[in-house]
């Protein structure tokens, strides 16, 4: 409903390198390139364009990484007690960083809206 006939959509997400499916929070909806175009399309919406992200995604999660432990390390430095949970923070991050790298394929579909 929020796209007219005939009108366009932009979906910026990603499908699974070599699994079925990733046991991890976040990435339920995450399955094969397959499955993931059979999803785009099950109602007769067409893709257009499809253009790969993984490595304009990995560049600016480097970059964000990088931000973020900066940041942390001068807040841990600043507040002591908040050092642990800041630690752990920036590790969850660069776990993170390390599964979409790994384990998923950016993408930016282009579909039209089914006439």
């Amino acid at each position: 409903r929020q796209v007219r006939s005939g009108g366009y959509m932009i979906i910026d997400d990603g499908y699974l390198k070599n699994k079925k499916k990733l046991n991890r929070k976040g990435y339920a909806h995450v399955r094969s390139y397959a499955e993931t175009l059979k999803k785009l399309t099950c109602f007769g919406d067409r893709l257009i364009r499809e253009i790969n992200t993984s490595e304009y995604s990995r560049e600016i999660n480097i970059q964000y990484l990088t931000l973020i432990k900066r940041r942390g390390q001068e807040l841990g430095q600043k507040h002591s007690d908040l050092k642990k949970d800041l630690d752990s923070y920036i590790n969850l991050q660069a776990e993170e960083c390390e599964v979409m790298e790994r384990e998923i394929e950016g993408a930016l579909w282009v579909l039209r809206k089914k006439i």
